[in-house]
């Protein structure tokens, strides 16, 4: 009989490209004539093609990197530290390989993914922020609004672009565009990336195009007054809070996508084509429903939740590139006096079937009307229940991991292996599309920033890309724990 290490190289290979990376590397691990295959490109690409668009984990690399392009070295990097961390983060009590603490003041923290890179700014000087950082081609943005002295209460925008395509010598450059008489509206739900940067109001979308001779730009914002209605269900339905995201989509036009979460809890997604040449806009593509999780019902009821009493975050948008289209999160008391119960939900987007990863990169999600007929069964949230409050959060990029600081729960049936006052916590979806919850354990002098007497954490960043867990407390004190 002919052992596997006789098999021809071809073979072997595709067997290989079947393989997840975890099953792959134990695979090149069993003889030598096996090992040797390491040196196939082919097989790597299909190894971190797998790790992005089958388990759906978002890699260290800048917007405009294709993965076909990597050279080999790089590769096996990407695979093989890729690969500790899922199976870190994916243990029954995942483990920091490294964590440092130092200094850095106060103000919010933001993660620059896969660079290593944080960002903090003084609170006097930008009034709200675009959120996340993105990253192209060695620069990463950060964007919102700021109040000169010479404007009076009138907000500009902002944009601060840091080139680190030389790590020793990181430069900031700053773009401010002139005044928006928007004084008596309240700007929220940021979008930027690498053309333009904007915000909406209830009636208007703004945005601005890092010229800084041009005036801002206000379109009418076509969802304030939308009634849904019809194609989603027999009454109007009313929307409770709303965030906006933008990308630019295969044909080359900004989308700007719409994600809301109505009164009673299900969410709505919307998207339209904006030209920021022409400044025309393509009416939307045709909304989606998506059902609440009857997890949260039931537990709301078998828990006697007050539903009256809720607390609530802004949904946070994501690009759905990982199967998301955002994350949202609220609570209940059952009383004055009982126990708190949270909910996080993710919410599900369709993938597209592609066998390349530049197919991948380009598909438009909303665009898409697979399984959208009208006998089709609705799409619901995936939800996680955590019995406490949830005290602080930070969502990674991708919209699959959310990491999360709860406190000790209130009822006394419900106890953490530790008793501390709160836990750090990472709240996720597998490739299967369940949601997984991990306890974050710090030691030492890392565990103090979690310390009941130094309250919430004033900041919380998340890099899925690298494994970074970052944790800013109210004296100023940074804790960064690499779990890659």
């Amino acid at each position: 009989m002919t052992s596997l290490a006789g098999w021809p190289d071809d073979v072997l290979l595709r067997l290989g490209q079947e393989l997840d990376i975890c099953d792959l590397i134990s695979f090149l691990a069993t003889c030598r004539a096996l090992r040797a295959l390491q040196d196939y490109r082919t097989l790597w690409i299909t190894a971190v093609h797998r790790i992005r668009y089958t388990q759906l984990h978002p890699l260290p690399l800048a917007q405009n990197e294709s993965i076909s392009s990597l050279p080999l070295a790089r590769l096996q990097i990407l695979a093989r530290q890729t690969n500790r961390l899922l199976r870190n983060w994916h243990s029954d009590a995942p483990r920091p390989a490294w964590t440092r603490s130092f200094s850095i003041g106060q103000g919010p923290i933001f993660c620059i993914p896969g660079t290593y890179l944080v960002a903090t700014l003084p609170h006097l000087l930008v009034v709200v922020v675009a959120d996340p950082c993105m990253s192209v081609e060695g620069r990463a943005m950060l964007g919102g609004t700021v109040r000169l002295p010479d404007n009076g209460i009138m907000p500009s925008l902002a944009v601060i672009v840091l080139d680190f395509a030389d790590n020793t010598n990181i430069r900031f450059d700053a773009f401010i565009s002139p005044p928006i008489s928007i004084a008596s509206q309240n700007p929220a739900n940021f979008f930027l990336n690498d053309k333009l940067i904007g915000f909406t109001t209830g009636r208007a979308f703004y945005y601005w195009k890092f010229d800084r001779e041009s005036a801002v730009r206000g379109i009418p914002n076509p969802w304030s007054s939308m009634l849904y209605e019809g194609q989603l269900d027999t009454q109007s339905i009313s929307v409770h809070t709303q965030s906006i995201s933008v990308h630019v989509s295969s044909d080359g036009l900004l989308r700007l996508r719409m994600f809301s979460i109505t009164s009673g809890g299900d969410a709505i997604v919307d998207s339209i084509a904006l030209d920021v040449d022409s400044h025309s806009v393509d009416p939307a593509s045709g909304s989606q429903l998506i059902l609440l999780s009857e997890e949260e019902r039931e537990a709301c009821l078998r828990h006697n939740l007050n539903t009256n009493r809720m607390w609530h975050f802004s949904p946070l948008v994501v690009r759905p590139d990982y199967g998301v289209y955002g994350v949202s999160r609220r609570g209940f008391n059952a009383d004055r006096d009982g126990p708190t119960f949270s909910f996080t939900h993710f919410w599900p987007a369709p993938l597209s079937g592609c066998s390349s990863a530049e197919g991948c990169e380009t598909a438009d999600p909303t665009s898409q009307t697979s399984d959208s007929g009208p006998h089709a069964p609705r799409p619901r949230s995936v939800c996680h229940i955590h019995p406490s409050k949830l005290l602080a959060h930070a969502t990674g990029v991708s919209g699959r991991y959310v990491l999360q600081v709860v406190a000790h729960p209130d009822g006394p049936s419900y106890t953490w292996r530790k008793t501390s006052d709160r836990q750090l916590a990472l709240v996720f979806l597998d490739s299967d599309g369940e949601c997984q919850f991990r306890e974050l354990h710090f030691e030492g002098e890392a565990a103090r920033c979690l310390d009941a007497d130094r309250g919430p954490p004033q900041g919380l960043a998340l890099d899925e890309t690298l494994g970074l867990v970052m944790v800013l407390d109210r004296a100023g004190m940074l804790t960064v724990a690499s779990y890659m």
